[in-house]
């Protein structure tokens, strides 16, 4: 279907979920730009399984960019927020993708929870993020909640849920629903 898709140059393979579970997610990465005119492939990850093991898979994927998630301020934050993580895990696992991967861009996307009163400022990123990883490649976004996106919201805006079974082709196929997002 991303074929047929002409105008299409850049994919994200990602959309709330660890991509690198996918045991064939390699090779979905290498297909899409051998079988399409996609020219740009990025993927976001939590980056406990970017591993050794999962880099030298990704070597063949020609893989533009990898978004790492970190939260929090501190190591300790981001355990603690992200259950089951491992910052010194992802730390080396991160300095193993950038050693395997040359030529892949790898960021680091922090989310925090800001003081009330910087709720409006741009959030800064943390230092333990920077001194390991460099200003470049880290950028922080605030945790937000849409506490108003239910019920009349929606309908005042015009906005569905999309839910998985309304999505797909008469014949009932699953493709994604948002290629030019």
């Amino acid at each position: 279907q991303i074929a047929a898709m002409k105008g299409i140059r850049a994919a994200t393979l990602y959309l709330a979920g660890e991509p690198l579970l996918n045991k064939h997610f390699a090779v979905m990465l290498r297909r899409v730009k051998e079988e399409t005119n996609i020219s740009s492939t990025t993927f976001t990850t939590n980056g406990m399984l970017l591993d050794e093991k999962a880099c030298n898979a990704l070597k063949s994927a020609d893989v533009d960019v990898i978004n790492v998630s970190l939260d929090g301020n501190s190591p300790e934050e981001n355990d603690k927020i992200r259950t089951r993580s491992n910052f010194q895990r992802v730390r080396t696992n991160i300095h193993q993708a950038r050693k395997t991967l040359e030529g892949t861009k790898i960021f680091i996307h922090n989310i925090i929870v800001p003081p009330l009163e910087k709720m409006l400022d741009r959030p800064r990123p943390p230092k333990y993020l920077t001194d390991e990883f460099g200003t470049q490649n880290v950028q922080s976004f605030m945790a937000i909640r849409w506490p108003g996106i239910v019920g009349s919201y929606l309908v005042a805006n015009n906005m569905e849920i999309v839910k998985k079974n309304a999505v797909g082709t008469s014949t009932g196929e699953y493709f994604c629903n948002s290629p030019f997002v």
